[in-house]
């Protein structure tokens, strides 16, 4: 009984921990955040697609004030189809939206969960896993940013990282299919993301061929995971990369606020504790930081890095550690140099969405040092899952939406007039270049309202 327990106790344990995290969304209301809307208006847009039959729309017909827009040409859009399902199955628009983040949120935890699992342990993997589902910056994204987009990416990039280990050690077809197939995922789920991250994967597919053989096979299954997952999405970043041209892409980077010179973060900042309870201030905000239990745990893997066995164990937290302070040093102003000369960083906006993969490093750190902890198991998850969500819990409490009306075109272009939101953008970045000036909102609003039945 015990060994059944010990062996699928994380799997109890994590949808409660994930259920905890997110219950500020159980309520059926839409925190207020920065992105919530846009994506509530996406999913409606994609729906609405969906049912003319036109399964992947390039072309959103409705956007750009009745006029049409292609963001699904160049935003990734799987995020939605995620969603899509809960809304056909009879929630509404805005409870299929919330269900696809508590989906994402348990995602991500599952994913952590497995990556630490298979190196440092059950325990390891279940600490994992409540570290990365309540860092501060995945709860940023999912409470107070409403990003559903990058929750899902970095719900699928520990995946990627398992699924690669398994084909390293094992070189099985099924785990070259889940590499290819997780990958494929995060490119179409998150354009940025997936940006930051590909570089992180292959340096972490020649780690686990210089470590697991250094044959030619080796390098060619993790290699051809890589390049199977590009294959599979081409449909999707072909065309958005030959097409760039055609589109005003330079308003993503343009603005000031979306420029990455005016969004470093400073090390006071990455290093914050919970700000004192402010009864007057009832949505205190998530500093972009680390979790102080997270890092506590991450040191204790460091100081007892001599007692890991065997050396893949070692060598991976080394690994992880120069990661987690590299990703950290790009989120400094000390970095500006190498933003300034790599032209595709511009595109990232802000250098603090390195938290989210930094996140992940961090996560399976603490996991690591949860597993050199003395004591029972029970009583070191306890202490660790009293510590965590007690660091977490005073930005559980958002303000939220009124209850949203069922969305229409109609609705969606009073949202794009009233807020500025082109095509559900900051900046109207997938405008056409032809479009020299906005026509005026209401042009097509009396052809909307005749055709509305």
């Amino acid at each position: 009984m015990m060994a059944q327990l010990r062996r699928f106790g994380g799997w109890l344990l994590l949808p409660v921990a994930a259920l905890t995290a997110v219950q500020p969304l159980l309520g059926g209301a839409l925190p207020w955040s920065a992105d919530g809307l846009l994506h509530f208006h996406r999913l409606a847009q994609l729906h609405r697609s969906l049912q003319h039959g036109i399964l992947f729309p390039r072309w959103s017909p409705d956007m750009g004030f009745g006029f049409g827009f292609p963001l699904f040409n160049y935003y990734a859009p799987l995020s939605y189809y995620l969603a899509e399902p809960f809304h056909l199955a009879g929630l509404s628009v805005q409870n299929a939206l919330i269900a696809a983040f508590v989906l994402a949120t348990l995602a991500a935890g599952a994913g952590a969960y497995l990556c630490a699992r298979d190196l440092f342990g059950s325990l390891a993997g279940i600490v994992a896993a409540l570290a990365f589902i309540y860092a501060p910056y995945n709860l940023y994204n999912v409470i107070h940013r409403g990003a559903l987009a990058e929750a899902w990416g970095l719900a699928w990039l520990p995946f990627i990282f398992w699924a690669l280990r398994r084909l390293a050690l094992r070189g099985r077809r099924a785990d070259l299919i889940l590499s290819a197939l997780f990958y494929a995922a995060l490119l179409l789920t998150h354009n940025i993301l997936a940006l930051i991250s590909t570089p992180l994967l292959i340096l972490y597919a020649v780690f686990l061929w210089k470590l697991h053989g250094q044959g030619r096979r080796c390098a060619l299954l993790l290699g051809g995971a890589l390049l199977l997952g590009l294959g599979l999405t081409a449909f999707f970043w072909l065309p958005a990369l030959l097409e760039q041209g055609y589109a005003q892409i330079h308003q993503l980077y343009a603005p000031a606020d979306l420029d990455y010179h005016n969004n470093f973060t400073s090390l006071g900042q990455l290093l914050a504790a919970p700000q004192p309870v402010d009864p007057a201030l009832i949505n205190p905000t998530i500093p972009l930081s680390f979790g102080w239990p997270q890092l506590i745990l991450a040191l204790v893997s460091l100081c007892s890095l001599p007692r890991f066995r065997p050396r893949e164990h070692r060598s991976l937290l080394v690994l992880l550690t120069l990661g987690l302070l590299t990703l950290t040093a790009m989120m400094l102003p000390i970095s500006i140099a190498v933003w300034d000369n790599v032209p595709l960083l511009r595109f990232v906006q802000f250098p603090w969405r390195l938290l989210g993969p930094a996140g992940l490093f961090l996560a399976i750190l603490t996991g690591a040092g949860a597993a050199r902890l003395p004591g029972p198991d029970w009583a070191r998850l306890s202490l660790i899952l009293g510590c965590i969500i007690a660091f977490a819990l005073t930005w559980l409490f958002p303000h939220f939406y009124p209850p949203q009306p069922a969305p229409t075109p109609l609705t969606l272009i009073a949202f794009e007039r009233d807020t500025g939101a082109l095509g559900t953008t900051s900046a109207g970045d997938y405008l056409p270049i032809w479009v020299k000036q906005l026509p005026p909102a209401e042009s097509l609003l009396s052809a909307y309202e005749e055709a509305a039945p």
